[in-house]
């Protein structure tokens, strides 16, 4: 039987032995994702009983086209990644130090040295998409077959071959960027190398048990398994886009906001609060709090068509708001006077359009009034005066740079990396709609990673 064969007879009929043959399949790759970043045996099972815990409590809602293997994954990221915080420890100093011992390594040494850049690896893949990420962790990681990955991703032999080869190339591309030079070939034997950790048979079966509730499971463990579970809220924002949908198509008025508590005090946004969505609203995208280069961020991955994300029941009309965008290819950038998932104004980036492109240098930074002015109405009527020239970091780079917008109901002015003029002017915004809450804007498939979000709406005189 296949992950999802398995999984449904799980969900259907409670099969002990179904989800026993799942912890088996799987929590190889779990535990060595696991070890690779926190580095003590102790919390690596204790994030393999959590994972698998809330796999059990999830196994009802999961979709018939998920890949076990990228769910596990991720569920394993996000709960070493609370694991760390929670025991104040930090990745960026192993990063930087695995990034001078790889400097300074043979290529003899390469593959060794994975184990030491696993927390790099770990971040370059999660900016893979979610299909070339599959591949490679089911592949290397998990050692399937060929012939496997391509039932499990729903394609053929010599697809699955083709994206596996791809997906690596992608990745080698992202750690080359971040200064570690490594073949392909080196590349590869490390990541089915990331696959010898492999669970003692007592691990094993306590991790089933717990999920299984046959055992009694440490509140840590169950602590940790119930902020996993709450990291997972695709299948809530699928609910609400349909909802959403459907109530615009029966001409109703959309109040995806369902209590409005009038906060009108100043914001800091918690990645973590975002990815759960407490307190916020997210929709089109899927949510992860991150470490992107030393920094704790939100992602949100690259889907067909736009993301939006706003907080529930704020207040905001005019005011300052800050926050740090990675680069990377497309449109992002930060939404205001959003009334719902179709009303809202923006000002998002486009890193790939430098400043010497002659076509398109002028316009890296892009304002739109949703749902009546998109950039394709604008750039057609108004010419060149809703977008500009900036000076971004490379595409793909994943380069931090501070946005500042200040906001008033008449004007809008964009800033960034502390500059003291300003990238875009906006003296006409082209909306009534000037209140409404804040959040993010991700344009068609186009990846989001951002972090320190900071609101302060301006004192009413």
């Amino acid at each position: 039987m296949n992950d999802l064969e398995l999984l449904r007879s799980y969900r259907e009929t409670g099969s002990e032995e179904a989800f026993r043959e799942l912890v088996d399949r799987h929590l190889g790759m779990v535990y060595s994702v696991a070890l690779r970043q926190v580095r003590n045996t102790d919390w690596a099972d204790e994030v393999a009983h959590a994972v698998f815990i809330a796999l059990a409590r999830k196994a009802g809602s999961l979709s018939e086209r998920t890949v076990l293997a990228g769910w596990l994954y991720r569920a394993t990221r996000f709960a070493t990644g609370k694991l760390l915080r929670d025991e104040e420890r930090r990745a960026r100093h192993e990063k930087e130090a695995a990034m001078a011992h790889l400097t300074h390594s043979s290529s003899e040494e390469e593959a060794a040295s994975l184990t030491e850049l696993s927390p790099l690896v770990f971040e370059a893949l999660d900016l893979l998409s979610r299909k070339d990420r599959d591949a490679i962790l089911m592949r290397f990681m998990e050692n399937r077959s060929f012939a496997e990955v391509a039932v499990a991703m729903g394609t053929s032999e010599a697809a699955a071959k083709m994206r596996t080869g791809r997906a690596v190339a992608k990745l080698r591309d992202l750690l080359q960027k971040r200064g570690c030079s490594l073949t392909l070939a080196t590349l590869s034997a490390g990541l089915a190398s990331s696959a010898a950790a492999a669970p003692s048979v007592g691990l094993i079966a306590s991790v089933s048990a717990a999920a299984l509730g046959q055992a009694t499971v440490a509140v840590s463990s169950a602590s940790l398994a119930g902020s996993v579970v709450g990291s997972f809220t695709w299948a809530k924002v699928k609910i609400a886009a349909a909802v959403v949908g459907l109530m615009i198509a029966s001409g109703a008025i959309v109040a995806i906001i369902a209590v409005v508590t009038g906060e009108t005090g100043g914001l800091h946004a918690a990645p973590e609060d975002i990815a759960q969505g407490k307190g916020w609203i997210v929709l089109g995208r899927n949510a992860l709090p991150v470490l992107h280069q030393g920094r704790q961020a939100v992602r949100f991955d690259a889907q067909a068509g736009p993301g939006v994300v706003w907080r529930k029941g704020f207040s905001f009309s005019a005011g300052v708001m800050d926050a740090d965008i990675a680069a990377f290819a497309g449109h992002i950038g930060l939404a205001f006077w959003v009334q719902d998932s179709q009303h809202y104004s923006a000002v998002y980036f486009r890193p790939q359009n430098r400043p010497e492109d002659p076509v398109n240098g002028a316009r890296a930074v892009q304002y739109v009034a949703l749902p009546e002015y998109g950039w394709e109405r604008l750039r057609r009527e108004k010419g060149g005066t809703y977008e500009n020239s900036a000076s971004l970091p490379p595409p793909d780079s994943g380069a931090w740079f501070h946005v500042r917008l200040e906001v008033r109901r008449t004007q809008v002015r964009a800033f960034i990396n502390n500059s003291t003029q300003p990238c875009l002017v906006i003296n006409d915004v082209l909306t009534s709609n000037t209140t409404g809450s804040v959040g993010f804007f991700m344009g068609d498939r186009s990846l989001g990673i951002i972090s320190n979000l900071k609101v302060q709406p301006a004192r009413n005189r």
